[in-house]
C-alpha cells in the first residue's frame, strides 16, 4: 500500500513540475505557496499570471513568485496575536493581469462565488509602490474575514493605515490631495474602479488621527474587528467609548477625552487639527492639533458661505471663515448645535486654542470653523 502511495506521489510531483515548466515557457503560470505567521497558517496563496498578459518578462515572473514571502514578512508582525487564529486558512488568488481595473484591486468574494481574489497590474511589479499596493489589497482580505460589509469610506481609511503600519510612510499623493481639498467629506462616495485621491487621503488621515490621539493599535484593531451588524460611525463610536473608558487616567485632559468620546467629536477634532496642523507642542495636549510635519498648503479663511452652499455642504465638512463672517441661520453667540451646525473659534498661532464661544479679545489670528450637523 505504501509503495502504491509513494508512486502516486512521485507521479504527482513530476506532473506538477511539468505544468509549472510549461507555464513559465508560455504566457501564464500558477504558483501555489503556503504563507505562515509564526506557527499559524495565514492563507493558501496562489499566484496566477493571466494568459491575457502575454508580455511578462522573466523578471516580472520572478518578482511575482516572491509575493507570498513579502506578505508573510510584512503581515505577520502587524497582526495581533489574538487575531492570528481568527484569520483562518483560506485560499487566495493573487492574479497578475493587465485586465486589473486599477493598479491593484480586491474582489469581494460575493462577486466571485466565494473566491477571494486580488489582482495586480504587471506594470506595478517592479515599482516602489508594489509593497504599498500589496499591503493595501491584502488588508481588504483580512478585513473581509474579520468584519465583512464595512462601509467603503472606513474600509479604505483602514487599509491605508495598514499600509502605513507595514511600510512606515504615507501615500503622499492621497495625503497631498486631502490637504488641497479641505472640504472633502469623511463619508464620501467611492465609485467602483475609480480613485478619488482626496477622498482616500482624507479618510486615511482621520484613521491616523484616531490612532495617534485616541488609542493606538488597540483602538484601530477594535474598529477593524467591529461588532456584528455595527458599521461606520457607530462602529467607531463603540470602539472609542470602550477605549476612553480604559484610558481615562492616561489621557492628559478633559479636552483629550472629549475629542475621543465618539465619532462626531473625533471627526470635528480631526478637521481642526488638519486645518491647524501645527508642529509646536501644546503644553496640555502635545499632539492634539498635529497631524503631520509637512509644508502642505492650508485653507485660507473665507468671508462668507451662502445659503445654497450651506444646503449642499456634506455633514461634518469644515468651512474655514474669517472671524466676523456671517453664517446663514446660525447664531454666532455659542457653539451649541442647532438646525444648521456648530461653530468653533480657533486661535491659529501658538498658543493654540479652540473655543465654543467667541473669544473675549478677538484679533486676526482667530478664525471660525463651521461644521454642518
Amino acid at each position: 500500500m505504501l509503495k502504491i502511495l509513494y508512486k502516486f506521489y512521485i507521479k504527482f510531483l513530476i506532473l506538477r513540475l511539468i505544468a509549472i515548466y510549461i507555464g513559465i515557457l508560455g504566457s501564464a503560470f500558477s504558483l501555489h505557496i503556503y504563507t505562515y505567521a509564526s506557527d499559524i497558517l495565514l492563507h493558501d496563496i496562489t499566484i496566477h499570471l493571466n494568459s491575457a498578459t502575454n508580455k511578462l518578462s522573466t523578471k516580472h515572473k520572478q518578482i511575482a513568485s516572491t509575493i507570498p514571502s513579502i506578505i508573510k514578512n510584512k503581515i505577520a508582525p502587524i497582526l495581533p496575536d489574538d487575531l492570528r487564529k481568527t484569520v483562518t486558512s483560506r485560499q487566495i488568488t493573487v492574479e497578475i493581469t493587465d485586465q486589473c481595473p486599477n493598479d491593484g484591486h480586491f474582489f469581494d468574494p460575493d462577486d466571485l462565488s466565494g473566491l477571494i481574489k486580488i489582482c495586480i497590474q504587471p506594470k506595478m511589479l517592479d515599482t516602489a509602490d508594489l509593497l504599498r499596493l500589496l499591503m493595501h489589497e491584502y488588508f481588504h482580505v483580512i478585513h473581509y474575514i474579520l468584519h465583512p460589509n464595512e462601509e467603503p469610506w472606513l474600509r479604505e481609511g483602514l487599509a491605508q493605515w495598514f499600509e502605513f503600519k507595514a511600510i512606515g510612510r504615507f501615500n503622499s499623493t492621497n495625503v497631498g490631495e486631502a490637504f488641497l481639498k479641505p472640504t472633502t467629506p469623511l463619508k464620501g462616495s467611492y465609485e467602483r474602479f475609480k480613485i478619488n485621491n482626496a477622498q482616500y487621503g482624507h479618510d486615511f488621515l482621520y484613521i491616523y488621527y484616531l490612532w495617534s490621539q485616541c488609542g493606538g493599535d488597540q483602538l484601530i484593531w477594535s474598529i477593524i474587528q467591529g461588532e456584528d451588524g455595527i458599521f461606520g460611525e457607530q462602529n467607531i463610536t463603540n470602539a472609542l467609548k470602550a477605549a476612553t473608558t480604559k484610558q481615562q487616567t492616561k489621557l492628559q485632559s478633559k479636552a483629550a477625552l472629549d475629542q475621543c468620546s465618539d465619532f462626531a467629536s473625533s471627526a470635528r477634532a480631526f478637521e481642526i487639527a488638519k486645518i491647524l496642523n501645527h508642529t509646536v507642542p501644546d503644553s496640555a495636549n502635545p499632539k492634539k492639533f498635529f497631524l503631520t510635519s509637512t509644508t502642505l498648503p492650508k485653507a485660507e479663511p473665507r468671508t462668507e458661505i451662502s445659503t445654497e452652499e450651506l444646503s449642499k455642504l456634506p455633514r461634518l465638512a469644515p468651512v474655514v471663515l474669517q472671524l466676523d463672517s456671517v453664517i446663514p441661520t446660525i447664531s454666532l453667540e455659542s457653539g451649541t448645535k442647532n438646525s444648521s451646525g456648530i461653530i468653533f473659534w480657533v486661535h491659529t498661532i501658538y498658543p493654540y486654542e479652540v473655543l465654543e464661544t467667541k473669544p473675549p479679545s478677538p484679533n486676526p489670528s482667530w478664525i471660525q470653523i463651521f461644521f454642518k450637523e
